[in-house]
């Protein structure tokens, strides 16, 4: 009986509050938005091509949209080449929702944003984007962190594909 409930107290510490798993993921889609490292295209689809972590794969693609699985999760990735890097367009449309977190970021070249809305049946709806580039998901407060970096990546590599004219 004292060995469960040590368990449990354990399993209980481990787990991350919501605000932690939040800010976790604010600074993670941060980080990756001001990183200065290269992105190669991995993956060459029909309209363009850009990278894509391993741990993803391609369930299908159109002209505009990708839609991407890892495990049972499914990421939705909108890509409209036309929009500047620096477009805020996708960001507008999330700035009067009632979120958990709406960031942005912005350099010299392009314009981000992180949405986070509120939980609903253990998931929280993430959107990020760069430009005319964005992905939708539903995340884990474990995976909220990853997810955020690997979806900010990946909006940053379809807009840099853009820009070099690549479709």
């Amino acid at each position: 009986m004292a060995s469960l409930l040590l368990l449990m107290i354990l399993v209980s510490c481990s787990m991350k509050s919501e605000d932690e798993a939040v800010n976790e993921a604010k600074e993670a889609a941060g980080n990756s938005f001001q990183s200065t490292e290269t992105l190669e295209a991995n993956k060459e689809l029909e309209h363009t091509s850009f990278y894509l972590p391993e741990r993803f794969h391609i369930e299908s693609e159109e002209t505009s949209n990708i839609i991407l699985k890892d495990g049972e999760q499914t990421y939705i990735v909108f890509n409209n080449s036309l929009e500047p890097a620096s477009s805020e367009l996708g960001a507008d449309s999330y700035q009067n929702r009632e979120s958990l977190l709406f960031d942005t970021f912005k350099d010299d070249d392009k314009f981000g944003y992180i949405l986070i809305m509120p939980e609903t049946d253990k998931k929280y709806e993430m959107a990020i984007g760069i430009g005319g580039a964005k992905i939708t998901t539903y995340t884990t407060r474990h995976d909220m962190a990853q997810d955020a970096e690997d979806l900010m990546l990946m909006s940053r590599s379809l807009v840099e594909q853009n820009a070099d004219g690549t479709e």
